[in-house]
């Protein structure tokens, strides 16, 4: 119970703005990966400078998110992972 008694406004709005933060890059990120399947099937190699550079700033938003917390780290994937939901929802197709 002592995480409760240290937790704060400050802390909740830390958590809030990395759910958001980790929401809007993850639909980007999730969206630009059909971007990178059709470059690396048509056989262009720029594909492979693009995932680099997708996982690069993915990992570069974690890291600045767990300089303030395991809480705050927690909520950027939660909204990663509904961005995740969101963009395949989106683009199911059926056969």
């Amino acid at each position: 119970m002592q995480w409760l008694a240290e937790f704060s406004a400050f802390q909740a709005s830390l958590m809030l703005a990395a759910l958001a933060a980790g929401y809007g890059w993850g639909i980007v990120h999730f969206r630009s990966l059909r971007i990178v399947a059709d470059l690396l099937v048509a056989g262009n190699m720029r594909a492979i400078a693009l995932q680099i550079a997708r996982l690069a700033v993915l990992l570069g938003l974690f890291l600045v998110m767990s300089q303030a917390g395991a809480l705050v780290l927690i909520s950027g994937a939660i909204g990663l992972i509904l961005a995740r939901a969101r963009v395949l929802s989106k683009d199911v197709t059926m056969p």
